[in-house]
């Protein structure tokens, strides 16, 4: 049997093979950059028909993307309002978040829950970020809550989301003072998540468009003749 011979530097052992970064594809990459557009203040002044025009290819390409991705569409989203609402053991967390987040999410890119160093300043606290539902006052508390105090959009279009809480990437905590009223808002449902959310979590996406800038043709008999200012669409996963 052969040795190795004293004295003698071995060789390095060999670096395990790293798997492969998930990279986006050009779809995801398209519609991201659609959505960024989106976010062009100066675009809806200079040109608000083009703006308009790109509005409504941004509905339609995004909600295309989620089907492909393997959401079924919902036109009525009273009808997630009734199954998750209804169904559910455990509470889902819910968030108002970016577009381009929500696009990359459902393509399998985690959305890693950061928190602003200008909010927390220098002790660190970290704070609500998310709400859960079915919780708090009424059937639609938590999904209110969000649809409130969230910031992320993409001009006229807001999407929300709905994960499963795993323990095993996301940990949920209760903030101080959770059942204090500010403003308009019942902060009973409000929580403090911290991790990753995923799309093996992803239970549903809602978005909320401006009607004004939403495309004509897409809208529903009723919509079309009702006073309603925002228009709703969903996509279970």
């Amino acid at each position: 049997m052969l040795t190795m011979e004293k004295n003698v530097a071995s060789k390095p052992a060999r670096e395990k093979p790293r798997p492969e970064e998930k990279t986006p594809t050009e779809e995801l990459i398209r519609v991201k950059k659609m959505l960024q557009k989106l976010k062009d203040k100066d675009l809806i002044l200079e040109n608000p028909t083009e703006y308009k025009e790109l509005s409504y290819q941004a509905y339609k390409d995004l909600s295309s993307f989620f089907i492909n991705e393997g959401a079924e569409f919902v036109t009525d989203v009273n009808e997630i309002y009734q199954e998750f609402g209804n169904k559910q053991t455990s509470p889902i967390i819910i968030r108002r978040e970016d577009p381009k987040k929500v696009a990359a999410l459902s393509e399998g890119f985690p959305i890693n829950l950061n928190f602003d160093p200008k909010v927390v300043g220098e002790r660190g606290d970290k704070y609500a970020n998310c709400a859960i539902w079915p919780y708090g006052r009424d059937a639609v508390s938590g999904i209110r809550n969000s649809f409130l105090k969230g910031r992320g959009m993409a001009g006229p279009l807001v999407t929300l989301i709905g994960v499963s809480h795993n323990p095993k990437s996301t940990e949920l905590t209760i903030p101080e003072e959770f059942m204090i009223k500010v403003g308009t808002i019942e902060r009973d449902a409000v929580r403090i998540a911290s991790g990753n959310l995923t799309k093996e979590d992803l239970q549903f996406i809602i978005l909320r468009i401006q009607k004004d800038f939403f495309p004509e043709e897409n809208l529903s008999d009723s919509e079309k003749t009702e006073n309603n200012k925002q228009i709703f669409r969903g996509f279970i996963f």
